[in-house]
């Protein structure tokens, strides 16, 4: 059970927002924060290092409040660039998960998923929780709020049954389940890996996979009382996803990081990576590395 987590800030309004998040880092079973904060290139060029007697002053703030809490808390801080100094951080402490805000689709119109959220879960070796911020204004506002709910309430779990696929549903099976009231397991066959097929083989590609989904679903009720449900979807992969999330209204998508048929050069899948870029709702992401 993973009980330490790496809650990265840049000190923003935006960031600190994760502070309403307490309570659904407690039911994930959290029970020592660190408090990670990289200086980045301005501190590097000695144009922020007379900030940081005032970066330090709103950690402490943010380690008290935590505290307060229920958690014990500590403080990190790291000259370096904000993705690369968390990943690393994260490797000299494998038992702990990453959790960081990101930015949903059209924020600001400009990239669809913050760089930093984007390079540490294309990076990390250890688990990310991105709790989405949501825009009050797509079109004006550089304010943001969280979309934070109860996120391991309704949980949606794809998968295409690959080595990544099942450490990430070990991971949802042993740290997130139990505090779950509905659990969804779904497999999409690829509309492009279907189309030269013929019905009857469809059918039966079905039948597997829905035998597939029952293991999964037998392995998980030792771990939770909650009401699992089994979907099988055809079309593409990200958009079936997405469209199961909103169908029954899911407050947490757990991922791994790839999938089959997956070029080795790249770390973060395809799917994953559209999901995560486009979904309205928090994502946890489980990387395939030993």
């Amino acid at each position: 059970m993973i009980k330490k987590a790496i809650l990265a800030t840049d000190l923003s309004e935006a960031s600190e927002l994760l502070l309403s998040c307490n309570d659904q880092l407690k039911n994930l079973g959290i029970e020592h924060i660190t408090l990670f904060h990289a200086l980045g290139v301005s501190y590097m060029n000695f144009a922020g290092i007379t900030f940081l007697d005032k970066t330090k002053a709103k950690l402490e703030k943010l380690k008290e409040t935590f505290k307060e809490k229920g958690f014990s808390v500590d403080i990190v801080i790291k000259e370096g660039i904000a993705h690369y100094e968390l990943v690393e951080y994260g490797k000299e402490n494998p038992d702990s998960i990453l959790v960081l805000g990101s930015k949903g689709e059209g924020f600001l119109k400009r990239i669809l998923l913050g760089s930093t959220a984007r390079e540490t879960v294309r990076l990390s070796e250890n688990p990310v929780l991105l709790i989405r911020m949501l825009e009050e204004d797509e079109e004006l506002s550089e304010h943001c709020k969280l979309y934070c709910r109860d996120f391991n309430r309704q949980i949606l779990f794809p998968t295409d049954f690959s080595d990544s696929s099942e450490k990430a549903f070990q991971f949802l099976k042993t740290n997130v389940a139990k505090q779950a009231t509905k659990i969804v397991l779904m497999h999409v066959q690829s509309a492009e890996v279907m189309k030269h097929r013929e019905q009857a083989a469809i059918d039966e590609f079905d039948k597997i996979d829905m035998k597939r989904l029952e293991r999964l679903r037998n392995a998980l009720k030792e771990f939770t009382s909650a009401e699992i449900k089994l979907e099988i979807k055809h079309g593409i992969p990200s958009d079936e996803i997405i469209k199961t999330k909103r169908e029954y209204d899911c407050t947490l998508i757990v991922m791994g990081a790839q999938g089959r048929g997956f070029i080795s050069e790249e770390i973060l899948g395809s799917t994953t990576q559209k999901v995560i870029e486009r979904v309205k709702v928090d994502c946890l992401i489980v990387p395939s590395q030993e």
